[in-house]
């Protein structure tokens, strides 16, 4: 990046644009093999279109040979933040666009034909025969799919003592779960109906202590965290029903039309659910500015993210929680679901929890997130067939 223009070299030359010129910058993803030793990730595309009609392509991702690419994410992100402060400082009136996907990989493919008749198969039947459907299909297919092997690579070495019969007991209930869980979203506007005086008949319940914190915290600002255990889209929900004001930073679906279908039916909305994009800063600001109170999904790859323990496991998770209890000193609660032996979805919170601090009495962000994944260790072990093992969160 040189001082008024973008300039840049490839086998057929050289080429250069200058900041003014630049009319739109578009980021989305798109899924790539061989990047980072994976078989498959999603990695960033910058598409630059000038005023000439000229259009500039910059990908996160470098060819190395067939089958292999290196992943340039973090210098990517800084290459990419620089890029668009120098153009909007240059051209006011640029239109900057984020999408999670490549418009190839939109509402019309196979995969998006095939989720829509699914959807609308589990939304004709009641929600009691759509989970039991849909439990028995992942059940069935799960096991011949490549997150099976991601999942069991990932018992095997979190429950080194565990016969391989248990292994397989544990990931057979991790698809059930799983299955249940798609047909509960379709259904989340008929299950969602719980209120502190009257669960006792309904899919969701809570106990006198949860109902006793909550009502504590009332109105109160709170940062919730949370992990992807039995039913991860039920508390949010739920304390939108219950009348909390609560944001929920979230990765958008692959699938547009599958994204777009949450985004209908969750409740609360776009108010509640803010998708994870460069715009998000901004939205988690103008939550807290209100009183809002976050919930953040915590047992999750990031990139950027600092190092902690897990289940005796290095890895990267997000520290944004610690961060904004840092700065905040709002008090930090944890939230789960469980799913019970009949069905039934089980609320539960955790906390307050007391944050480890630093010689200036600041909350330590480093300790606070690994006070956190310590207690979502300890979740997962009550309930090892209701976390999702599927996902690469050791790497």
């Amino acid at each position: 990046m040189a001082s008024g223009a973008l300039e840049w070299q490839d086998p057929r030359g050289g080429g250069r644009i200058a900041y003014k010129e630049i009319d739109q910058i578009h980021f989305f993803k798109v899924r790539k093999f061989g990047v980072a030793g994976q078989t498959r990730a999603l990695v960033s595309r910058c598409v630059l279109r000038a005023r000439s009609g000229e259009i500039i392509t910059l990908a996160q991702d470098h060819y190395v040979r067939f089958g292999v690419r290196e992943d340039r994410r973090r210098s990517f992100q800084l290459f990419r933040d620089v890029l668009v402060a120098r153009v909007s400082s240059a051209n006011p009136r640029v239109i900057i666009t984020y999408a999670q996907t490549s418009r190839s990989r939109g509402r019309n493919g196979v995969a998006a034909q095939a989720a829509a008749w699914g959807i609308s198969i589990l939304r004709w039947l009641n929600p009691e025969r759509a989970a039991a459907m849909s439990s028995s299909i992942m059940r069935t297919f799960g096991p011949w799919i490549p997150e099976h092997r991601i999942g069991h690579k990932n018992l095997v070495a979190a429950y080194p003592e565990k016969p391989a019969a248990e292994i397989e007991r544990v990931l057979r209930g991790v698809w059930d779960n799983y299955g249940r869980v798609c047909a509960e979203i379709v259904h989340m506007d008929s299950i969602c109906d719980v209120g502190p005086d009257n669960n006792a008949d309904c899919k969701i319940v809570m106990d006198a202590e949860t109902i006793g914190l909550l009502k504590q915290w009332d109105r109160r600002p709170l940062l919730f965290f949370t992990a992807h255990l039995a039913n991860w889209e039920i508390p949010a929900s739920v304390g939108k029903t219950l009348g909390l004001d609560i944001v929920v930073p979230v990765r958008r679906q692959h699938l547009d039309l599958i994204a777009d279908y949450l985004a209908q039916t969750r409740p609360g909305g776009a108010g509640t659910y803010i998708p994870i994009d460069g715009d998000t800063p901004f939205k988690l600001k103008s939550a807290v500015d209100r009183g809002a109170c976050i919930a953040i999904m915590v047992d999750q790859h990031s990139a950027d993210g600092i190092d902690a323990q897990f289940f005796g496991r290095a890895c990267k998770v997000t520290p944004a929680l610690a961060r904004l209890a840092r700065t905040l000193e709002w008090p930090i609660l944890g939230i789960r679901t469980i799913r019970l032996p009949d069905q039934r979805l089980r609320i539960e919170v955790t906390g307050p929890i007391d944050p480890p601090r630093d010689t200036d009495d600041q909350i330590d962000v480093a300790g606070t997130t690994q006070v956190i994944m310590s207690i979502v260790e300890g979740w997962v072990r009550e309930h090892p067939d209701q976390w999702l093992w599927l996902h690469r969160f050791w790497r």
